[in-house]
């Protein structure tokens, strides 16, 4: 099994942009089974910036994905096996958040999120990763693994910033 990829927190990444520099403070992942759907909603989005040039790049990285239909961007390669793909941005008094849902056709088209899927037990499972903060009502870790009903809707939150040094600069998108 794969990790929880860094695409749930890092914008770019569902674009295939290599080198993110958007990230997400709170990722909240539902997933519905009985649509086969997913929604991802990355909230209090930022970027680090040591200089002023990562500066520039996270704003022209925005920029493009903010209006990736316009800029023609495509969605990652990684997607492939997902129908149906969209992008909602909002903002509120903390900031910028994106809404992505996705429709596959099987369970096991999210294996490339690092969400598997277990025919013999009916189950969804991840890898337990303590850095990246996972709170969930609806999972149950058992070991190093967090398994989920295969025919009820979960979601789980992560939060890898949660504590972000203080000699870390941050640019929050306006």
């Amino acid at each position: 099994m794969e990790p929880i990829k860094i695409l749930f927190f890092a914008l770019a990444s569902f674009f295939g942009v290599e080198n993110q520099r958007i990230l997400a403070d709170k990722t909240t992942v539902t997933v519905y089974p009985q649509k086969k759907q997913i929604e991802i909603v990355q909230e209090n989005i930022f970027a680090f910036v040591p200089n002023a040039k990562d500066l520039q790049l996270a704003q022209e990285e925005w920029s493009n994905i903010n209006h990736y239909k316009q800029n023609g961007e495509k969605w990652s390669q990684d997607l492939v096996y997902f129908s149906d793909k969209k992008i909602e941005f909002s903002e509120n008094k903390k900031g910028k958040t994106a809404k992505i849902t996705l429709t596959y056709s099987h369970p096991n088209d999210m294996s490339v999120m690092g969400i598997w899927y277990n025919e013999d037990k009916d189950q969804f499972e991840m890898n337990y990763i303590p850095e990246q903060k996972l709170t969930t009502k609806d999972g149950k870790k058992n070991g190093i693994f967090w398994n989920f009903d295969g025919n009820k809707n979960f979601s789980f939150t992560i939060e890898p910033f949660k504590t972000i040094p203080k000699n870390r600069k941050i640019y929050k998108f306006k």
